[in-house]
């Protein structure tokens, strides 16, 4: 009677480990595919928020794309020698611009200025340069003093793309350093009105002891002498 008993305790307990265990596995089974299905998730919001970027980027891009722009590009030089700052523009598909006025601030104490002249875009537009040269002396404002360089480019006709004027400059002897030429530009179109969508930034010379491979010269094709 007792091993009868015991034999039937032992199969009742071995029953009940066998669907404790069972049960165990179906709850591991049912966490492991929840922990997929939250990763799954995860992933595919991740997927998502990249590809609302990226297409937020592109419309950035394009929009850019648009824009009327002004780049000021200025080859590397080595210290004492003549600089030149070249002023490029690439119009929107849908402005024309006829006059850009453009006021170019630079230290005084590592720049002279030279001269400027036209360059093959704002030429070919039979555009009139005038330039006006004002000292800034120091102040509390800036450190050292400037010169504020104002260039007027205007015509009567729409300027096509490409370079509008090269301005030349004097380096002094100074240390291996980035001059910044700070910037600020209006534009008008052929019918008189201001251009607000027009994008353009601040220039920079790398004042440098070893020039790149590239000639100095790079942009004297595209300008007449005046």
């Amino acid at each position: 009677m007792n091993k009868c008993l015991l034999g039937t305790l032992l199969l009742v307990s071995l029953g009940m480990i066998q669907i404790l265990a069972q049960g165990e596995a179906t709850a591991q089974g049912e966490a492991t595919a929840q922990e997929e299905a939250a990763a799954q998730e995860e992933e595919a919001a991740q997927e998502e928020a990249t590809a609302q970027e990226e297409a937020i980027a592109q419309e950035e891009a394009t929009a850019l794309d648009e824009k009327t722009t002004v780049i000021l590009a200025s080859p590397h030089v080595l210290p004492g020698e003549r600089a030149y700052l070249t002023l490029l523009l690439a119009n929107s598909p849908d402005v024309a611009v006829s006059q850009l006025d453009h006021w170019i601030e630079f230290p005084k104490s590592k720049l002279a200025y030279v001269s400027s002249r036209l360059g093959i875009a704002a030429d070919l537009a039979k555009a009139v340069l005038d330039v006006e040269v004002q000292d800034k002396p120091a102040s509390e404002m800036a450190e050292e003093g400037t010169v504020l360089l104002h260039l007027s480019i205007k015509s009567k006709r729409p300027i096509p793309d490409g370079p509008l004027v090269e301005v030349s400059f004097n380096v002094a002897n100074v240390q291996p350093q980035t001059i910044v030429f700070a910037h600020r530009l209006e534009a008008l179109n052929s019918e008189g009105e201001a251009i607000s969508a027009i994008v353009s930034s601040d220039g920079q010379l790398e004042v440098t002891h070893q020039l790149p491979d590239a000639p100095p010269g790079i942009f004297s094709c595209f300008f007449y002498m005046h």
